[in-house]
């Protein structure tokens, strides 16, 4: 893959591998939230939720290096992109009880054939009724073939085509095709006989977007396991945490150790794991910018309103942007959800965003081992923890590139009011 996958003037990019999460701009409308629409994220692909999506499922598989088409691609990552699509076909057939549809519109080509609407290659997922065979995406005119090969010829040689591949069935492609805009997506909203509402632009769907995104979420961090039970034990008891953490604890050092990264830091901020927004807040009144990003969306929902603070739902294993992004890193009590294999892949992602000599700040619970605890107020729920000595947490930030300024430990009560000790580090990337 390219070094320098992103370009700042496709939309795409700019949205999900520059992480500035638009919603589908005045489309929307000015009062819609900023949010991400990953849904999962792999070292070739990323996949969002649709917008347009006039069914649950609706999902789009787009290369992280900006190419026109998937066909551009080198032989492995092509094969990757679409075997990648296959499996959430499957993932989506069972959950949302449809079939689905892969369909790219390669634009490799020059003017003189119709092109996608965007130009940033994408491989759409679109779920339609189970009685229907699908031959309604196939373009006219278009020829069987074999595997994927044809893709890549037809974008090596330059020229744009339809692609098609329904499930049991040998792909169609059609290459220089002369098709209307939005051609499938008009074919699909003719299928769920909502024909006048194929146009995504202007019917963006957003509540169905959501829910595809809540659903495949759950079913793409493993549903069932700890971290998950930890997530859906925070959204059962949000309103009651976001008032227990709204406030400093009384002669907590939190708030000088925010003011300390802030000073360090250049940039914007990332607060990664923000919760109620407490920690964001208190860098926007030090005028900062920053990013707040949590994985539970009642906490996104409930973060406070500053021009400051951009809210963004978001998984710190695999963050929604760009690489040499931001100045500095929060992660205060967010860790301890996550196992060392887990921890390892959020320092490689914090890594990645920082700018070169950035800051990150990054706190744990101290000791060994692991805990689970109820939910307080939402007993059927369970929050599970794990503890972590200094030097293993400093070894896995030197392993990723970090330099570690500082370690120390500390007695703070955590969101429970019970007092803890913390394990605390401050780290950097080097400057180049």
């Amino acid at each position: 893959m390219a070094e320098n996958p992103v370009a700042l003037d496709c939309e795409l990019c700019v949205e999900v591998l520059a992480g500035v999460a638009v919603t589908g701009g005045s489309a929307t409308g000015p009062t819609s939230p900023f949010f991400s629409r990953l849904v999962h994220r792999t070292s070739v692909v990323d996949v969002i939720a649709g917008l347009g999506a006039l069914a649950p499922g609706y999902l789009l598989v787009l290369p992280r290096q900006h190419v026109e088409s998937v066909g551009e691609l080198d032989l492995q990552d092509l094969a990757h992109a679409y075997r990648v699509a296959r499996e959430l076909a499957v993932i989506v057939r069972r959950r949302f009880g449809c079939r689905v549809a892969l369909v790219e519109h390669g634009s490799s080509g020059l003017a003189g054939s119709s092109k996608a609407c965007i130009a940033h290659a994408h491989i759409h997922l679109f779920p339609y009724p189970p009685g229907r065979e699908g031959a309604e995406f196939v373009a006219p005119g278009s020829e069987a073939v074999e595997g994927l090969d044809a893709l890549r010829s037809a974008a090596v040689r330059g020229q744009n085509y339809y692609y098609c591949s329904l499930a049991g069935q040998e792909g169609r492609i059609l290459v220089n095709p002369e098709l209307p805009s939005q051609f499938a997506r008009q074919r699909w909203a003719s299928m769920l006989d909502v024909a006048d509402k194929w146009d995504w632009l202007i019917y963006p769907q957003l509540e169905t977007v959501t829910s595809t995104m809540d659903v495949l979420r759950r079913d793409l961090t493993h549903e069932g396991s700890q971290l998950h039970e930890t997530l859906l034990g925070y959204s059962a008891m949000a309103s009651d945490y976001v008032r227990r953490t709204s406030v400093f604890p009384k002669n907590s050092v939190l708030k000088d150790e925010i003011a300390r990264l802030s000073d360090l830091a250049e940039g914007s901020i990332l607060d990664a794991g923000a919760g109620g927004g407490r920690d964001s807040l208190l860098f926007a009144k030090l005028g900062r910018d920053v990013i707040a990003l949590d994985a539970c969306p009642d906490f996104v929902a409930a973060l406070p309103k500053n021009d400051r603070i951009r809210p963004m739902l978001g998984d710190i294993r695999a963050l929604p942007l760009e690489a040499e992004s931001v100045g500095g890193v929060w992660c205060s009590a967010v860790l301890l959800h996550l196992d060392q294999s887990d921890v390892e892949v959020a320092f490689e992602e914090f890594f990645r965003v920082l700018r070169p000599g950035g800051v990150m700040y990054a706190s744990v619970k101290e000791g060994s081992g692991r805990d689970t605890r109820e939910a307080y107020g939402a007993s059927e729920r369970l929050l599970h923890f794990f503890f972590y000595r200094a030097e293993t947490l400093t070894e896995i930030a030197m392993d990723v590139g970090f330099e570690v300024l500082e370690t120390w430990t500390g007695d703070e009560p955590d969101s429970s009011g019970e007092v803890t000790s913390w394990v605390k580090v401050l780290l950097r990337k080097a400057a180049e």
